[in-house]
């Protein structure tokens, strides 16, 4: 009788160090594959960092090149017509040309620069 109790302690002894050793190797198999998870993010993450970073290299260089069109072609003003900023001329008569000039100038770059925000927006999702 004394030996059916003892056999009954080690049996249940046997399954609990059983469950833990389980529970243990399960635990260790569900970090492994967060751990596995987590990598593959980090990959991933690097990989849309360098596609956003060539986009933006490339809409960049496309940017200064169209930006320096643009002033190149509102800079071509006739003779007498300065290149003063707007604040320093009058807005009368003979003057209101190269006013309107800077200011359509400025309103070509401002536009330019919201087309190209727009383009690195869409070719970024």
């Amino acid at each position: 009788m004394l030996w059916l109790n003892w056999s009954c302690i080690g049996i249940a002894a046997a399954c609990l160090a059983a469950g833990f050793v389980g529970g243990c190797e399960h635990k260790q198999r569900e970090l492994d594959a967060y751990k596995a998870a987590g990598e593959a993010q980090e990959l991933a993450t690097q990989k849309t960092i360098q596609k956003h970073e060539k986009v933006a290299q490339e809409i960049k260089s496309d940017y200064e090149t169209r930006i320096s069109a643009i002033r190149a072609a509102y800079r071509v003003r006739s003779p007498g017509t300065g290149l003063m900023p707007p604040s320093t001329q009058a807005s009368c008569g003979s003057n209101a040309g190269p006013t309107y000039a800077i200011l359509a100038e400025s309103c070509a770059e401002t536009t330019q620069q919201l087309v190209s925000l727009q383009q690195f927006v869409k070719e970024t999702q």
